[in-house]
């Protein structure tokens, strides 16, 4: 009985089409595994679009998707994962 919010973060140059076009997919397969999730689309920065959006939500838990960056980079300067 847990709602399912699957969200993306667009900056000023992203297109807000291919971000839905995703996100549709996303539903698609999880709607197929039996689940009803909520898909959404956030402007600005990551960290603070999620931020906002899980205060605004009362989200209890967050679970995010990472795609590789070097290790060094992430060690320095850390990134969207280590922020929330």
């Amino acid at each position: 009985d847990l709602d399912l919010h699957v969200v993306t973060v667009l900056n000023e140059n992203q297109k807000e089409e291919t971000a839905q076009t995703i996100l549709d997919e996303a539903e698609n397969r999880l709607a197929a595994s039996g689940y009803s999730p909520k898909t959404v689309v956030l402007y600005g920065t990551a960290e603070e679009a999620i931020a906002d959006y899980v205060k605004t939500e009362e989200i209890d838990l967050l679970l995010m998707g990472a795609y590789g960056k070097s290790r060094i980079r992430s060690l320095l300067i850390g990134g969207t994962s280590t922020t929330l």
